[in-house]
């Protein structure tokens, strides 16, 4: 007996649906791709219980025959390619005629369309892959695709499904980015029967970024540029206008929304010196190219291309970018090499108020090989003030001696050398300052004199909604002004109000993690551990005065676990006489 054999039609749909179909959000954006292919100019997306109980598409497109559905239905039947040769210049959405069947093998599928010439429309019904009838319909000129009880036939595949909510979410999000590609193309989003959003046709990208994210995106620029066959056109944000993740960064590739971390990087370096180390601008970008330069079918759900030429496009997004953040200055050439050095941005900390520095850190990277050593005085080389705690532990009685590259708090001990690495040490000060203010009756508040907006994506929506009421046990007071949009009324006194919202979407950007979710609810420090990191906290190369770095270094001594920050670091470094005579050879 043979042992290998060739699957029935049916299981090699459903192995085949699980690349093309993750959650109710991949099956929206093939379903929608398929609309706009079909020349729509009005797609309506409804979902009920998140899309796992029911997803209906339904648009106002081209429609197809009969004969059309049937075999729209069959793996591997398209109308978007005939040969291999049509690989090299695809222009549509689709090509490979694998997601409807894949759809249809895991749900319970039911396709209606007509054409406008045609006075009836076919409805096709299928389940798990099976298909029970075939119809004459009535119908508008266009087609209603639905899809109910989705992975009905795959327990396994249903139960890595989140919440109704987030899947919602993920959802609304999918439809934005298909949304800004299609100025021209009006989209409305149902939830059950309430209107989630509803976008009118516009004339331009412009009035569709504008639309969408309405005055959270007031702060867009303009991006043209064009090289050869290369142009790149959209919008990035000035440096006011940054997030704490990659987020709110759209890069589409003929109008095809997808990943595209090269470029992402790209427009990372051009703000580089005009964005603190952490955060991220803003970006809609729209990039085309020949067809015959691009390679879309590299990813199962076609989230990621292939361009050749792609370090041109590097480049170009670099200086038209750089551009319009120093109009007029020689921007220099493009390095795809990831720079390390973090600039010497002026930091505040709500406990440790801190002085200008005097020099840029930036300065100090011309020779590497040198190290510096500031004085809390300037020229004080021989300063001898003491620092004695009353029970002497941890530290005893200790001579500061100074900073080492603005980072390193240099202290003489009685035992020899003490290094503080002055960031640790103040996230360790600030999280178990957050923990006591948690565990006790009363959190210390502080009222902005005039609210701060927090302008969110439908998923992180989702999340704050999740997390609110531990962000308001810990001291924030956040009111929902509707349209995924907080006004942000008080934070904890234990921050400055520049951190407040830096310090609500790093909770939102780590829960989005899998395996962080549980954790905020199971540990509460956790969340300490992100507002403590998140807060404007003394940063490494940051000048420190004298008055500052005792009054940190006493804090610190007052910690429960003053060895290592919030997340596992070592705040501090001994080093023994012992140990010093053993590196110098004397013993």
């Amino acid at each position: 007996m043979n042992k290998i054999h060739v699957l029935n039609e049916i299981t090699a749909n459903k192995i085949a649906a699980g690349e093309v179909v993750e959650n109710p959000a991949s099956v929206i954006k093939e379903l929608v791709e398929n609309s706009l292919d079909a020349g729509a100019t009005r797609i309506e997306v409804k979902i009920v219980a998140g899309g796992v109980q029911l997803i209906r598409v339904s648009d106002n497109g081209s429609g197809m025959s009969a004969d059309d559905v049937d075999l729209a239905c069959k793996r591997y039947a398209t109308s978007k390619i005939t040969d291999i040769d049509d690989l090299e210049s695809i222009d549509s959405f689709g090509f490979r005629g694998e997601a409807l069947p894949s759809i249809a093998a895991i749900s319970r599928f039911t396709i209606m369309s007509r054409e406008s010439e045609s006075l009836s429309g076919v409805e096709l019904e299928v389940h798990g892959g099976a298909v029970l009838q075939s119809k004459t319909t009535s119908i508008s000129p266009g087609t209603v695709i639905e899809v109910r009880d989705l992975f009905f036939n795959t327990p396994a595949r249903r139960k890595f499904l989140r919440s109704e909510r987030y899947e919602k979410a993920v959802v609304a999000d999918t439809i934005v980015a298909l949304a800004l590609a299609n100025p021209d193309v009006g989209f409305e989003f149902k939830d059950s029967d309430k209107v989630v959003f509803n976008y009118p046709r516009t004339r331009n990208q412009s009035e569709r970024v504008r639309q969408i994210f309405g005055k959270e995106f007031s702060g867009l620029v303009p991006i043209e540029t064009t090289k050869g066959e290369y142009t790149i056109r959209g919008f990035a944000s000035k440096p006011e206008l940054h997030k704490t993740n990659k987020s709110k960064q759209y890069f589409f590739v003929n109008k095809r929304f997808v990943r595209y971390p090269r470029m992402s990087f790209s427009l990372q370096e051009a703000y580089h010196g005009h964005l603190i180390h952490g955060t991220y601008p803003c970006a809609v970008l729209f990039i085309k190219v020949d067809p015959l330069r691009l390679d879309v079918n590299i990813h199962p759900q076609k989230r990621e291309v292939k361009i050749e030429g792609e370090r041109i496009l590097q480049e170009m997004l670099y200086r038209a970018v750089r551009e319009k953040l120093e109009p007029g200055s020689r921007s220099g050439d493009f390095s795809p090499v990831e720079q390390k050095i973090e600039y010497s941005l002026k930091q505040k900390a709500s406990a440790f108020p801190v002085k200008e520095p005097g020099a840029d850190f930036a300065a100090a990277q011309d020779n590497e090989q040198q190290t510096v050593v500031t004085t809390p005085e300037e020229g004080a080389l021989s300063f001898q003030s003491e620092l004695i705690l009353a029970d002497e532990k941890p530290f005893g009685v200790l001579k500061i001696l100074g900073q080492i590259h603005c980072s390193y708090i240099l202290c003489e001990t009685n035992e020899g050398a003490l290094l503080i690495d002055q960031h640790a040490a103040h996230e360790r000060i600030i999280f178990e300052q957050l923990k006591e203010h948690f565990n006790g009756q009363y959190t210390p508040q502080q009222l902005f004199l005039f609210p701060v907006t927090l302008c969110l994506s439908h998923e992180e929506n989702v999340i704050l909604q999740e997390v609110l009421a531990i962000l308001e046990k810990f001291g924030f007071n956040i009111s929902d002004l509707g349209n995924n949009t907080y006004s942000i009324q008080s934070y904890p006194a234990l921050f400055d109000k520049e951190s407040a919202r830096d310090i609500i979407q790093g909770v939102i950007d780590m829960y989005k993690e899998e395996s962080q979710r549980k954790y905020f609810t199971d540990n509460i420090e956790t969340v300490a551990a992100i507002m403590a990191c998140k807060s404007r906290s003394i940063k490494a190369h940051q000048r420190l005065s004298e008055e500052e770095m005792f009054s940190l270094i006493r804090q610190l001594a007052h910690c429960e676990n003053p060895g290592h920050c919030c997340h596992g670091r070592p705040t501090m470094i001994t080093l023994s006489i012992n140990e010093l005579e053993k590196r110098f050879l004397r013993k």
